[in-house]
């Protein structure tokens, strides 16, 4: 066991102290250890726009990978239920109060808020619940950390937030809770007042130590609210909710999954055993779907869209893929379930081939993913490669926000999809580009762009896993889908590799699928399907608009 542990958080004063109250507890088990916290900037601390899908984990969890830390603390509700490969939950500890509160400007009356207030929160959950009682009250979405959120509220530019009382408590700021507000009416999100820590897999020292601070009653609470929201394919950004509560060695959960209005909703309760967490979360999970399908209460998975009547899609995407089109969709009244079948794993600078270290000077960059973003771009410019005179070449509007979300302002966003679209914006010359890639991704880019007279180095940074295998929910989903959306080739070869083959024959007969990107129509047609589709364009409008009314683009692709 070293006498140095660094633990990775956020940089927010509500997680600096929370990973506080951990090191406190570390540092009077281990005296012999120093601890050290270090702060760092998540891709959701760099994101300013509201209405986006912020990742407050994904920096930390990368430096985890890396050796760059040995622990990280995070808040249970920002941890994704599908979660990075390679890394272990190994504490949860004690949770504090789950629960909602109202902070309100001086003269308004919490327990009765003015017709038409304005309250502020992020959590569309939140706006559901609260529009369900009142759907009067103006619901505005805001961005900042607790304190920021509190100015809002002194400075009038709104009459209440909503936000949760473990953070005010933790941050001694319950004197400022108007109102809590309660769990019958306004149950929390999944992990809500817990905080997790996290450890490299295999990293034994470092898990059992730990480990000692595991709180077994909220890990079976946890988990099996994140099954029940794994189970919807649900995230932060989803309107559901979940609690479990554990008396003696029985878990009782309690789940809800809401319309985006409030509208509707579908609620339901199970019992079990505290030590089958997560079967439970799962079955509670697939009793919300089917009272969904049912009509009891009318969740938001089952509406009508437009004169083509409903659309049931299956978006098969990579981890933090797609969400504007996802809410696009649903906006529309689409039912849409999100199925992650592909995982990057980042690989370490030194195993780049060429090594990191040893790349020359380079005068374009070119990723097609935001995990190429996350694992080649971030370590690129953290080894101090940020010339400004470099152009950044993205696929995508996904891919040029997450360029941006980390810093980069010289992002290039050719028109069109896919490599062809970025070889036409570069064009011919003699450029020293740098090609940023998964070990599936192959290097026909790199092989055009040299066709070009361009001088490429072409790197795969990080490792793409398919996902081992598929439930009966999942498999239940895909053979009711109406359209499959894939997002790369290796999403389509995922989908290959966990059906057998009389269910893969049935649903390529059947189903369209909508790919993104030459070589993802190329492998969807190998898979066997019949009506094969390529995306016009990844912007949630465009997209969305050629989805309903079946403007597609049917043509074999380029050769």
């Amino acid at each position: 066991m070293t006498d140095r542990w660094r633990i990775g958080t956020r940089r927010s004063p509500l997680a600096l102290v929370q990973t506080d109250q951990v090191v406190r507890r570390l540092a009077r088990r281990f005296p012999e250890i120093r601890f050290e916290t270090v702060p760092i900037v998540t891709s959701g601390d760099r994101e300013t726009a509201v209405g986006g899908s912020p990742d407050f984990t994904d920096a930390i969890d990368l430096a985890l990978v890396r050796g760059e830390i040995e622990l990280a603390v995070h808040s249970a509700k920002d941890v994704e239920s599908r979660w990075a490969s390679g890394l272990r939950l190994a504490a949860f500890l004690r949770r504090a109060d789950p629960r909602d509160c109202l902070v309100v400007r001086r003269g308004v009356d919490p327990s009765r808020l003015p017709r038409q207030a304005r309250v502020g929160s992020s959590s569309v959950r939140r706006r559901a619940q609260l529009l369900r009682h009142r759907p009067d009250l103006l619901v505005q979405e805001v961005r900042g950390n607790v304190d920021t959120r509190l100015g809002l509220v002194r400075d009038g530019t709104v009459d209440a937030v909503v936000l949760a009382v473990a953070g005010l408590a933790r941050l001694h700021r319950a004197g400022s809770v108007g109102r809590i507000l309660p769990v019958r009416e306004y149950l929390p999100a999944p992990g809500q007042g817990a905080l997790v820590v996290a450890v490299r897999d295999g990293d034994a020292s470092v898990e059992r130590a730990v480990s000692a601070l595991d709180d077994p009653a909220t890990r079976a609470s946890v988990l099996a609210e994140r099954s029940f929201s794994a189970e919807l394919g649900g995230d932060c950004r989803s309107p559901l909710a979940a609690l479990g509560t554990v008396r003696g060695r029985t878990l009782s959960l309690v789940g809800e999954v809401l319309a985006p209005d409030g509208r509707r909703s579908v609620r339901a309760a199970r019992r079990g055993s505290a030590s089958n967490a997560e079967a439970l979360g799962r079955s509670l999970g697939r009793a919300v779907l089917a009272a969904g399908r049912a009509g009891l209460g009318g969740a938001s998975r089952e509406e009508r869209v437009g004169p083509r009547g409903r659309r049931k899609v299956v978006l098969r995407t990579g981890p933090g893929t797609l969400g504007p089109v996802v809410e696009a969709l649903r906006g529309e009244g689409a039912a849409v379930t999100r199925l992650v079948m592909v995982e990057p794993e980042p690989l370490p600078p030194a195993r780049w081939r060429p090594p990191l270290s040893s790349i020359g000077a380079i005068d374009d960059v070119v990723v097609t993913s935001r995990s190429g973003v996350t694992a080649g771009v971030v370590p690129w410019r953290e080894a101090g490669r940020r010339a400004l005179r470099v152009r950044y070449w993205s696929s995508g509007p996904a891919t040029a926000k997450a360029l941006r979300s980390v810093g980069v302002t010289n992002v290039r966003e050719p028109p069109g999809l896919g490599g062809a679209a970025i070889v036409r914006g570069i064009g011919p010359g003699r450029r020293r580009i740098l090609r940023l890639r998964s070990d599936k991704a192959g290097s026909a880019l790199a092989r055009a762009l040299r066709a070009r007279g361009h001088v490429v180095t072409d790197v795969v940074v990080y490792r793409t896993k398919l996902r081992p295998r598929i439930g009966p929910s999942d498999r239940a989903r895909l053979g009711g889908a109406d359209v499959i959306v894939a997002t790369s080739p290796s999403a389509v070869r995922a989908l290959v590799a966990v059906l057998d083959p009389p269910t893969l024959a049935r649903l390529t007969r059947r189903v369209r699928a909508v790919v993104i990107g030459s070589r993802s129509a190329r492998a969807a047609r190998k898979a066997g399907f019949v009506r094969v589709s390529v995306a016009p364009s990844l912007t949630a409008q465009r997209f969305t608009r050629h989805f309903l009314h079946g403007e597609w683009d049917e043509r074999p692709p380029h050769r």
